[in-house]
């Protein structure tokens, strides 16, 4: 099954609009992870200020499709709002999900369910921070996900430079 995934690096895609998001389709176990911005360029990393928010999430299902929604909340990138996302991923993605894969879930999540995100308490969610955390007995260079897979899969990965042109 990695191997299946890995072969689709790169060819994921980016949704401005809910229409186009609907060309991943969800599995039962899926992966998410949010991009944040913040007043003055600074790091979104508070769910509660109102200059901080979600800028795009990205949404991975178990056979490698992934796709990266474009999000309106604290500033305009010309995207989905942030509410109809949120219910996008509540009524498609949620609906059948036994799991939810996150990395430093309680950042994500901070944010998500401030914004109305709603899991089910069938769905068990999977922190892969927590677990690296575990696996090296908290003894680590970095537990930055992109950190992660360069060091595990060789994979290259978008720099933050890359992420504050877009």
């Amino acid at each position: 099954m990695l191997q299946q995934i890995q072969s689709k690096v790169g060819q994921s895609c980016i949704a401005r609009a809910l229409e186009e998001a609907k060309k991943v389709m969800p599995t039962s176990v899926f992966v998410l992870d949010i991009e944040t911005s913040g007043e003055n360029k600074l790091p979104g990393d508070s769910p509660c200020y109102a200059g901080h928010g979600v800028m795009g999430i990205a949404l991975c299902n178990m056979h490698g499709d992934a796709i990266y929604l474009v999000i309106d909340d604290a500033r305009k990138f010309g995207g989905i709002p942030i509410s109809d996302a949120i219910q996008f991923i509540n009524t498609v993605w949620l609906k059948q999900a036994h799991a939810l894969v996150l990395h430093h879930g309680k950042f994500d999540l901070g944010f998500l369910l401030r914004r109305g995100l709603k899991i089910p308490d069938s769905v068990r969610i999977m922190d892969t921070y927590i677990i690296n955390s575990i696996r090296c007995e908290g003894v680590f260079v970095s537990n930055k996900l992109k950190e992660l897979v360069r060091a595990k899969f060789g994979l290259n990965t978008a720099t933050e430079e890359g992420k504050d042109k877009f």
